[in-house]
């Protein structure tokens, strides 16, 4: 958790920003996509994609 932090203290340093503003932007981020998906206005763009994954453990000497 220490490193989320710690990024949101980087961003705010670098781009002169509060953290109260990165709440919003991020809250409006999710929010967005979700609000869109509940009107059905894109139900013609979103497919299900499923994906496989192998995971080889392999040990190397």
């Amino acid at each position: 958790m220490y490193f989320y932090r710690r990024t949101a203290e980087n961003v705010a340093e670098t781009y002169h920003t509060s953290r109260k503003a990165q709440d919003a932007f991020a809250w409006g981020s999710q929010r967005r996509p979700k609000l869109a998906i509940d009107s059905r206005d894109f139900n013609s763009q979103i497919v299900l994609l499923v994906c496989f994954v192998i995971i080889l453990n392999v040990g190397f000497s």
